[in-house]
């Protein structure tokens, strides 16, 4: 029966892919290898996705699919929403709140802040940022303006003050002096109105004796649990510039007694001008507002461009944020209508009867840039409708719907495809976004944006997806053989293939696609010619053969007649020059002699024969059978390389080799026959000596180890096995000590 080969098996079970898979995975390219990629598409509901993978890498994997495969290690390793809330309680307790469930780490969740000093804000942080101590935006942010003023102050004496986080909870102003580390913490009345959250503050702080915490309280805060290295500081509401240089006074004298110091503070007007400069948050939407409007009035356009884009988005969040007063508020509506740049918000119902008409008038819906203004404003409110769920349910969906079977370009899918395909033949690549033609880049994109939304029928789909990854593959090949003509060129040497760096993976990547055939015949050829210059010809041979799937009868002819034609004469075996060499013995090998001949060597000296004192058939005998009486048995055959037993080995090859050829008596032969050991009692010898070198080495399993008695008897051993001259049992107990893979054996 013929063998099958791998390649033979894989191409069967390709076919056989739908059946075998219930109809689960379908093949959408033709099979040309096992390690070849293939495109397979997973016919399922909750996929519906193609994936580019090997005959070999499909039927060995438990889940074929890479988009399956991973969601399913995705949602193993997701945390789950008990777990998040459970941490958050650790880290923070009652402090925060969860308001929605909790999904994957870099995915927003909404968090509220139990507290009354920010009006319990809610905000949306990433589970993985909030876990390390990104608390609420409203109570976090810039120092306030006593904090600053008492900053600055500081930094007079401390350079290095500066505000730090203690295990995610985060102190004004900390600074080292003597291996001892103070911090400074203003309570403001309005902000602390928690006595728990600030005791639990100086426990952490505290924990390391060497920190020592002063703490300036407004008077409406409420008292907290006393400790021998927390001191209190009362301070006024009001931050006038009396109030500031006596508290300041008393920070200074508890910090000279710590230290032992007597420095002495002066705040001046000049450092609460910094202080509020640098600190409230209301003076910098005040500076925002002003740049703002005197932004509207001097171009009479909204602001828009890099530089420009950041001063909309931060009015825009700070609007959102409801950081403005009304009257704020009306004085930027009144700027804005004064150069028509104000656009009042119009009913969702109206705005979705006109997405309607415009969809029945164009079969698209409204464009942001490629239309008018009026198309582009729609455009912008239907957007901002659906973003904040302004639309009625029936009418979302009736908008999802459009989004998914609607393309917003002009051109059908036929014409498109036409044209894409047309492009291809003309130019012989794919379209670039970097071209300088404008109808070149309007392909690509409108190209792209079809593939994205599935809107060419799925022939068209695929062969837009084949096209361009045969062209993308082909870019990598002349890339590839442009860096090696570069290599060779700078180096006059191949590169090596176990070399770090980019030569290495240089040598890597041509290997591999002239190992897959992934390079054109012509391409191929002009590699194998630029690498032939430094490679031997039985290498160059070996590569012909391989990528090239050439004959090498035809190779070895197509040498020979060039070295005859060239030298003018044979070629001769000798090893002065390699390739001459090498040519002789691929001669040899792959044609006849006759038809090729190869020149004559040089004359060589005769070599001079050793005297060899040749033994008779009787002396050998009498040899052996002093042997035997000896070792009690007869002598065996010995590797060469074994240097322990020559003679041994040496008296068993003349035995057997005068046996063979009778030269021994009929006497002599009937002996030998009767001293060696038969085939059959063999077999229970070398099961008894194996148990009992098993017995002399403590139980322990056999090793392959190259020329020892160990490996002999092992060799010796399976041999027996193989041919099936031991009993189940005695298999069962010889497969205890033998090591290697298990193998069913045949028994008697």
């Amino acid at each position: 029966m013929a063998l099958i080969t791998k390649h033979e098996r894989y191409k069967s079970m390709i076919k056989e892919v739908s059946k075998r898979t219930n109809g689960e995975f379908q093949v959408r390219s033709s099979y040309e290898a096992p390690d070849t990629p293939l495109l397979f598409f997973h016919n399922t509901l909750d996929c519906g996705q193609e994936s580019w993978r090997t005959p070999v890498e499909f039927f060995h994997n438990k889940y074929p699919c890479p988009h399956c495969r991973n969601k399913k290690i995705a949602n193993r390793n997701t945390k789950t929403h008990q777990t998040f809330i459970k941490e958050v309680a650790e880290l923070y307790g009652d402090e925060y709140t969860v308001l929605s469930k909790y999904t994957k780490s870099k995915a927003p969740i909404l968090i509220r802040h139990n507290s009354a000093a920010c009006n319990y804000h809610e905000y949306f942080p990433t589970p993985n940022n909030f876990l390390r101590g990104a608390g609420c935006p409203a109570c976090n942010g810039s120092p306030s303006f006593p904090e600053m003023c008492l900053l600055l102050e500081i930094r007079r004496f401390f350079p290095e003050a500066k505000k730090q986080r203690i295990q995610n909870r985060e102190c004004d102003i900390v600074f080292s002096v003597h291996e001892k580390q103070i911090g400074l913490q203003y309570d403001g009345a309005f902000y602390h109105k928690d006595p728990q959250r600030d005791n639990l503050f100086n426990k952490i702080f505290l924990k390391n004796k060497n920190r020592f915490l002063i703490r300036i309280r407004e008077i409406d805060c409420p008292k907290l649990e006393p400790h021998d290295r927390l001191y209190e500081v009362c301070s006024a509401s009001n931050y006038t510039l009396k109030n500031l240089q006596e508290t300041l006074k008393n920070v200074f004298y508890i910090i000279n007694a710590l230290l032992g110091t007597n420095y002495e503070s002066q705040l001046k007007k000049e450092s609460i001008h910094k202080a509020r400069k640098y600190s409230k948050k209301a003076y910098q939407y005040e500076l925002f507002l002003e740049e703002y409007l005197n932004y509207l009035h001097n171009n009479h356009a909204m602001p828009h461009g890099k530089s420009e884009n950041k001063l909309q988005s931060r009015i825009a969040t700070a609007i959102r944020e409801q950081r403005f007063s009304e009257v704020q508020l009306s004085e930027i509506i009144s700027v804005q209508k004064q150069y028509a740049l104000y656009i009042e918000e119009r009913d969702p119902a109206l705005i979705y009867h006109d997405m309607i008409h415009f969809y029945k008038q164009n079969e698209m819906l409204p464009r942001q840039q490629a239309g008018g203004k009026v198309e582009a404003l729609l455009h912008q409110e239907i957007k901002k409708c659906a973003n904040k769920g302004k639309f009625t349910e029936k009418q979302m969906k009736e908008y999802i719907r459009l989004c998914k079977i609607v393309s917003n370009y002009p051109t059908s899918a036929d014409q498109l495809y036409s044209d894409f395909i047309q492009f291809i033949q003309d130019n012989q690549r794919l379209p670039s976004f970097n071209s300088s033609d404008k109808d070149e880049k309007m392909l690509v994109s409108k190209v792209s944006h079809r593939l994205r939304r599935k809107t060419f029928s799925p022939e068209q789909q695929h062969q837009i997806e084949q096209i361009r990854i045969h062209y993308s593959r082909k870019r990598i090949r002349e890339r590839i053989i442009e860096e090696y003509q570069l290599f060779l060129a700078q180096n006059d040497r191949l590169p090596f293939y176990k070399a770090d760096g980019a030569e290495g993976k240089l040598e890597e990547n041509m290997l591999r696609y002239l190992r897959k055939h992934c390079f054109t015949t012509e391409e191929c050829e002009k590699i194998l010619a630029m690498r032939s210059k430094y490679q031997l010809l039985t290498r160059r041979l070996k590569e012909y053969v391989d990528y090239q799937k050439g004959r090498a009868e035809n190779f070895v002819r197509t040498h020979y007649e060039m070295f005859c034609s060239k030298n003018g004469r044979l070629p001769v075996k000798r090893l002065r020059n390699r390739d001459e060499y090498d040519l002789c013995r691929l001669v040899l090998k792959y044609l006849d002699p006759t038809t090729y001949p190869l020149g004559s060597p040089y004359n060589k000296k005769p070599k001079q024969q050793k005297n060899k004192t040749n033994k008779t058939p009787t002396e050998t005998f009498e040899e052996a059978l002093a042997f035997y009486k000896e070792n009690g048995r007869f002598p065996l055959h010995v590797h060469r390389r074994n240097t322990t037993r020559p003679y041994e080995g040496k008296l068993a090859a003349r035995v057997t080799a005068l046996y063979v050829l009778n030269r021994f008596t009929t006497e002599q032969v009937k002996q030998i026959d009767r001293l060696r050991i038969k085939q059959k009692d063999r077999v229970d010898l070398l099961y008894e000596h194996f148990f009992d070198y098993i017995k002399e080495h403590g139980s322990e399993i056999l090793r392959h180890r190259p020329g020892t008695d160990e490996r002999r008897l092992l060799n010796s051993i399976k041999n027996h096995m193989r041919q099936g001259r031991y009993t189940k049992k005695q298999l069962d107990e010889l497969l205890k000590y033998i090591p290697g893979r298990r193998r069913t054996y045949p028994s008697k």
